[in-house]
Formats: structure tokens, C-alpha cells, sequence
């Protein structure tokens, strides 16, 4: 998924439509696994992509396994 980084500290990127998302800075965090620092998308921002849409059972997997793991 080709993304711009934007000199306010966003991330854009070309959405099916026509559009683009826009991700802001606070929801690029990071965690640790296994003694190493993963940078990820924080967990406000992956449930707030699973919105907007139908949902599969797969998103509901993941929404389920987002809000089990609050924190």
C-alpha cells in the first residue's frame, strides 16, 4: 500500500474510491515481542478502519480480540 508521509506528522494513502485515508500521528505506536520494539497502528485506529463498511467474520474476529486486549 504505497503511503506519503506528510510534514504534519500524517500519513495519506489513496483510498478504492478516489479518496484517501488519512492516518494521524498518535496512532503509530509501538509494543514489544520477544525483547523487540514492533512499531504497529494503535488500537483506536484499527477499530476505527473496522467501520464503515459490512463487516466479515473475520472483522468481527478482530474488533472481538481489539477490545479483549484494551490496554
Amino acid at each position: 500500500h504505497p503511503i506519503n508521509f506528510n510534514d504534519d506528522g500524517t500519513i495519506t494513502q489513496a483510498d478504492p474510491v478516489g479518496g484517501r485515508y488519512t492516518f494521524r500521528p498518535e496512532w503509530f505506536t509501538s509494543t514489544k515481542y520477544k525483547g523487540r520494539e514492533i512499531p504497529c497502528i494503535s488500537q483506536e485506529a484499527q477499530l476505527l478502519f473496522h467501520s464503515g463498511y459490512d463487516l466479515t467474520d473475520k472483522d468481527h474476529f478482530d474488533i472481538h480480540n481489539l477490545r479483549q486486549n484494551k490496554g
